[in-house]
């Protein structure tokens, strides 16, 4: 199996980064052939970074791969491949309403509006607390995995011999909505109150802009009790080794907690974090320096910390549930023969939207048909890849041979027409075209099949063709047919005509089962069937 993951590049820097890390390494670890792609917001890719054993590979690798795991960007071309796609919901749902809120991203918004996109056939949050929020937006597609971290990587460390009897971390990332102000006021009591030649130690500082402004009187007024501060930094794990305990207000796994109990680190967080016995109310700050006292005052309790985190978050356990979950979606047994002929396919737009729209679009057989050869190449780079897609430069129609095509001058050619007296398409000029019977074409070609979905989109060449397929006895292997009528697009003699095709067609169509999905603009969802 090969899993491409699409996340942005950071090592030491970036959460969703190191996360991604996790996965990857661990399924390689289980015989996965995973793969990492960095993509960034302007859909440009980075190829050939290094961090360790990790090199970001060129995103054409996708067209080879069973699944996409989507941790950040994955540009619309390799959404169309015709590849599975699971979501990796990183954020927290409160930060992610906030930041929809304010206009800044609606990231709320992208996700609501994908649990319909029957292309993500998945969506996992690695934090339990957030599955009700996430699980209202996805529904059923949510999955929780256990959050990953590396516990070989965070057994080391080099002590930087830092101040204080006792060193007291404070390393989480200053967010919008969580800030660990509260942390620093909790450390501060515990030296009043406990330990006074304890020191507060500080990572993930702001070092500049605002923040930094807004932050400078506290480090000024609270300077005797703080050791040292930091930005971020690569190398926290050093600062791990360094200190005895780190206090954060989340209750969630976050990075900092499963990193610290990885490097056996005591950890004090939020009331109500299951993974720690130390735990307070963030706000309450003799609360946070009782607890602190409790957690330096048990020396037995770091190698309980050390197992606390091999047992929820060993990187290999959050590996074998994604790859489980993969092998769920990529090897559905398919029992039947499925066949989607797209006719009049342009430039494969409609096979695009079959994906988006049908959970089932990778069990059928896909073929595309489209006359026009200049038309056809633009179909062929679009989907001709995507492993169940067959391109076919041919017009069907009720009868083979050759025949002229009006090409349409307006987008990309989608008005180009066999039928004579069409108005509208920006109509100039003509070219000969190869023409396939429909009935002969599946009958001798592919007259093997269980379900058979036809989308038809002709330009007025469908006032030849469905007559045809109900004569031919061909209308009875159809299961769903979707079709665009263009009366209106032809002159007052032809339209007159057409219509009355058209009645005739629809009073035959009432002996079949056949599901008819008719329109005289745009194509009708095929999510509808």
């Amino acid at each position: 199996m090969r899993i491409v993951h699409f996340a942005k590049f950071g090592p030491r820097s970036n959460g969703l980064y190191e996360t991604t890390k996790d996965l990857v390494l661990a399924e390689r670890k289980l015989g996965v052939d995973a793969q990492l792609v960095d993509m960034d917001e302007k859909e440009q890719s980075r190829v050939g970074l290094k961090d360790g054993e990790i090199i970001t590979a060129h995103p054409d690798i996708a067209w080879d791969a069973d699944i996409l795991i989507r941790h950040s960007v994955v540009p619309s071309k390799y959404q169309n491949i015709g590849k599975p796609v699971i979501m990796c919901l990183h954020g927290r749902p409160e930060s992610s309403y906030r930041i929809s809120a304010t206009g800044a991203n609606e990231v709320i918004q992208a996700v609501a509006n994908k649990s319909v996109d029957c292309r993500y056939k998945a969506y996992v949050t690695f934090w339990p607390e957030f599955e009700a929020a996430w699980r209202s937006l996805v529904g059923d597609k949510l999955y929780v995995i256990p959050a990953p971290v590396d516990l070989d990587y965070y057994t080391g460390g080099e002590d930087k011999k830092f101040s204080g009897s006792h060193k007291i971390l404070i390393a989480d990332i200053w967010r919008d909505d969580v800030i660990p102000l509260n942390s620093i006021f909790g450390a501060v009591r515990y030296i009043e109150r406990f330990e006074p030649e304890a020191k507060i130690h500080i990572v993930g500082a702001p070092v500049s802009g605002k923040q930094f402004e807004a932050f400078k009187p506290f480090l000024k007024g609270l300077k005797k009790y703080i050791g040292s501060v930091s930005g971020q930094m690569k190398e926290i794990r050093d600062w791990y080794a360094s200190c005895d305990c780190v206090v954060t207000p989340h209750t969630i796994a976050t990075r900092i907690i499963r990193e610290s109990l990885a490097a056996s680190l005591l950890v004090v967080a939020g009331a109500g974090c299951q993974y720690t016995p130390f735990t307070a109310n963030p706000n309450n700050p003799d609360a946070v320096a009782d607890a602190i006292a409790h957690a330096l005052s048990d020396s037995e309790y770091r190698n309980a910390a050390r197992a606390k985190a091999e047992l929820e978050f060993d990187s290999e356990l959050s590996a074998r549930a994604m790859i489980e979950l993969c092998k769920s979606i990529t090897e559905k047994p398919v029992t039947k023969r499925k066949v989607f002929l797209d006719i009049g396919a342009h430039i494969g737009e409609s096979v695009r939207r079959f994906y988006r729209q049908r959970p089932d679009a990778n069990e059928f057989e896909i073929y595309c048909f489209e006359p026009d050869p200049e038309i056809f190449k633009k179909l062929f780079n679009n989907v001709g890849a995507m492993p169940n897609v067959h391109c076919i430069c041919a017009a069907l129609t009720a009868k083979s041979g050759q025949r002229s095509l009006a090409k349409g001058h307006i987008n990309q050619g989608d008005g180009s027409t066999l039928m004579p007296g069409k108005l509208t398409g920006g109509l100039s000029g003509t070219i000969p075209v190869n023409c396939q019977d429909i009935n002969e074409w599946l009958t001798n070609a592919n007259g093997n099949f269980d379900y058979c979905v036809v989308k038809m989109n002709i330009e007025g060449a469908e006032y030849e063709l469905l007559p045809h397929m109900v004569s031919s006895g061909l209308m009875s292997r159809i299961d769903e047919l979707f079709v665009q009528f263009h009366s209106l697009k032809f002159d007052t003699a032809g339209r007159i005509e057409m219509d009355k095709t058209e009645l005739q067609w629809r009073l035959n169509m009432k002996k079949y089962n056949t599901k008819v999905f008719a329109t005289t603009k745009g194509m009708a969802s095929f999510g509808n069937s």
